[in-house]
C-alpha cells in the first residue's frame, strides 16, 4: 500500500488589482489487490481552501486499474466534485508496440469522449489527446515529459 499527501499553492494576480493566494491539501492512496488489479483513491482540497472569495475545486475519486496483459490497461473510477454530480469514468490503453500507446476514454455527467496516443522513447514521452464535451466541443491537449 502507498499513501501520499501534498500541498498545492494557488496564486492569482491581476495587474492593477489585488493578488490572492491559497494552499490546498490533497491526499491519495494505492492498494494492490491482485497481481493484475490495483485500487486507488484521491481527495483534493481537503482543507476547503478558496481564493479571492471563490472556492477552489474539491473532489474525491475512487477507482481501479486492471492490467490483463503487459500491453493492455483498463481504468475505471467514480469521481465526485462537491459542486457537480457523481461521474463514472473509464478508459482503455493499448500498447500495440513497446513505444506506442493508443488510448480511448469516456465519462458521464457530463458525457464526454476522449482519444489519444502516446510515444515513449527512452526518457522522453510525447502525448496527444482530444476530448469531446457536449457543450464545449473538442479540446485538444499535448504533453512532453522527460525522466532523468
Amino acid at each position: 500500500m502507498s499513501v501520499g499527501m501534498g500541498m498545492r499553492y494557488h496564486h492569482v494576480h491581476v495587474e492593477e488589482y489585488e493578488s490572492a493566494h491559497a494552499v490546498a491539501v490533497q491526499a491519495g492512496l494505492v492498494v494492490p489487490l491482485l497481481a493484475t488489479l490495483t485500487m486507488g483513491a484521491t481527495a483534493r482540497n481537503l482543507t476547503g481552501a478558496d481564493i479571492a472569495g471563490g472556492p477552489l475545486p474539491r473532489s474525491l475519486a475512487v477507482g481501479v486499474h486492471y492490467r490483463p496483459t503487459s500491453s493492455v490497461n483498463v481504468y475505471s473510477d467514480v469521481y465526485k466534485d462537491v459542486a457537480f454530480p457523481w461521474s463514472l469514468r473509464g478508459g482503455i490503453e493499448v500498447w500495440p508496440v513497446s513505444m506506442f500507446a493508443v488510448r480511448v476514454g469516456a465519462a458521464r455527467h457530463p458525457s464526454r469522449f476522449s482519444v489519444g496516443v502516446g510515444l515513449e522513447t527512452g526518457p522522453v514521452s510525447v502525448d496527444m489527446s482530444a476530448e469531446r464535451h457536449p457543450e464545449l466541443g473538442w479540446s485538444p491537449a499535448a504533453g512532453l515529459s522527460a525522466r532523468w
